[in-house]
């Protein structure tokens, strides 16, 4: 039984890069299937077709629509709310495509880049997005409690209808304001709100930081004030945000095994061209390739990164701590890094006598590496790693000296995709925003904890403890097992 071709609706004004698209479809590499295009030259030919047909995934030129602005990707949005909509999009108008993405658009491509190649894969990924949030919106379209999802900017992206109701009106005039009390995540707190039937209210107001359309955001929840009203929304926040991560550990589950498939196919190919198996390549060759490989690399990282967090949060990756001679782990992974910035040097501080501590050596190396990467990529000549006896713990630093960190950041940066702007040069590699949580969860899965701060004479530091083996028995009876030692 052959499998139904993924319907496409290509909005391309060039006719030449129509054709191209076409082609690159029909031929692309892993695609997974076959794609059934319907092209479009207008945006008004495109809206007349959304009219009378159904398609899986859009393919918007941002670039003939310009003329518009961002609203040619707003009207298709409107007309198609439950269809995946990727932009296509020249270099030069990437901020265009980059603002479509923050309003709703799964991803954007840039024509002409070695992404192109990819085209079709992206489109189901794309299609997979659009699902998984679609299936989040409608959880959230059920919830009693009014639910706001607001941008870096303040601006509301999503209002459920119980939000509606409170402010007395509809989801379309609420997008777009500007949400204007504080809303700081972690940080609940009372509020005097103006709400539809009544002048003012006070309601309790809690906010979390969330991915929405893969940029930052906070979802804001908001409560009546009085106790009965807050129980009972408290417990169908807690039986929601259960069914939100099990759908995304399913998701996960399906498109990891794809991924790391079509990523090692990548790979292997990448391994044959720089071995001359199909030929000698030439100077311009051989820089794209190794531009895929690298990309290829980077993907597989952030893979590792998501997976990993989903299963220390599902409680499924045990610890298997041990007696570990924290020395020699230094040794090693400092001798790594040295190797690898090589302009830049690295110190290592440490006891004469250092204590072994109680852990998973394969877990602190994935911590060590996490923070000694991220001080690289912010150093401007120097990294410091120490370590300290500190009674029944050893404490571990890894300190930097590059620009510092913000003070509004501090206390976000172990939460999901907290980033920090980058100086300029470096491999350019931007990350899932992921790495600092992962480090955190496996610290406090060896009962330590860990922190940073901004150095007065400039530059970060990020520090942890790990109970010493002589301790670890005293720590288990009084905490009892892990959870993260649970199946």
């Amino acid at each position: 039984m052959s499998e139904k071709a993924t319907k496409v609706l290509l909005i391309e004004g060039d006719a030449d890069q129509s054709s191209v698209i076409v082609r690159s479809l029909a031929a692309g590499p892993g695609s997974g299937g076959t794609f059934d295009v319907r092209e479009a030259p207008r945006l008004s030919t495109g809206s007349r077709l959304l009219a009378h047909e159904r398609f899986d995934a859009i393919l918007l030129d941002l670039s003939f629509a310009q003329h518009v602005g961002i609203e040619g990707f707003r009207r298709i949005s409107c007309q198609a709310p439950d269809t995946a909509v990727l932009v296509l999009t020249g270099a030069q108008d990437e901020a265009l495509a980059a603002q479509a993405v923050a309003e709703g658009a799964q991803d954007y491509v840039i024509k002409g880049t070695p992404e192109c190649w990819l085209l079709g894969r992206a489109i189901r990924h794309a299609i997979e997005r659009k699902r998984l949030s679609r299936e989040v919106e409608r959880l959230l379209d059920c919830d009693d409690a009014p639910k706001l999802v607001i941008d870096a900017a303040g601006g509301v992206r999503y209002a459920n209808p119980a939000a509606e109701a409170l402010f007395g009106m509809g989801a379309e005039s609420l997008r777009g304001r500007t949400f204007t009390y504080a809303s700081s995540p972690g940080h609940p707190g009372r509020v005097q709100i103006s709400v539809a039937g009544s002048a003012r209210r006070s309601v309790e107001m809690s906010a979390a930081g969330i991915s929405w359309n893969g940029a930052g955001a906070r979802l804001i929840t908001l409560r009546d004030a009085s106790d009965a009203s807050r129980l009972r929304l408290l417990e169908a926040e807690v039986s929601e945000n259960m069914r939100l991560v099990e759908i995304k550990n399913r998701f996960m589950g399906r498109i990891s095994h794809e991924l790391r498939n079509s990523l090692a196919t990548v790979k292997t190919a990448v391994f044959c061209l720089n071995d001359g198996l199909s030929g000698g390549l030439s100077p311009r060759q051989a820089r794209l390739v190794e531009m895929i490989s690298r990309n290829v690399d980077r993907q597989v990282k952030i893979i590792d990164n998501i997976l990993d967090l989903a299963r220390f949060q599902s409680g499924k990756l045990k610890i298997a701590a041990r007696s570990v001679d924290l020395g020699g782990v230094l040794d090693e992974i400092s001798q790594e890094f040295r190797l690898k910035n090589k302009a830049q040097r690295l110190h290592v501080d440490l006891p004469e006598e250092l204590p072994a501590v109680h852990g998973d050596p394969d877990l602190l190396v994935q911590v060590l590496r996490n923070l000694l990467e991220n001080a690289f990529r912010f150093a401007r000549g120097q990294v410091t790693v120490k370590a300290e006896d500190g009674g029944e713990t050893v404490a571990l630093s890894v300190a930097d000296d590059g620009p510092g960190i913000p003070k509004d950041k501090i206390g976000e940066l172990f939460n999901h995709f907290v980033q920090l702007e980058r100086p300029t040069g470096g491999d350019g590699y931007k990350g899932t925003g992921l790495g600092l949580a992962i480090c955190k969860e496996i610290v406090e899965g060896h009962r330590g904890r860990i922190w940073a701060e901004s150095l007065d004479s400039g530059g970060a530091r990020f520090s942890f403890t790990v109970p010493k083996a002589a301790a670890a028995p005293l720590l288990e009876a009084a905490a009892g097992p892990s959870r993260r030692g649970q199946d």
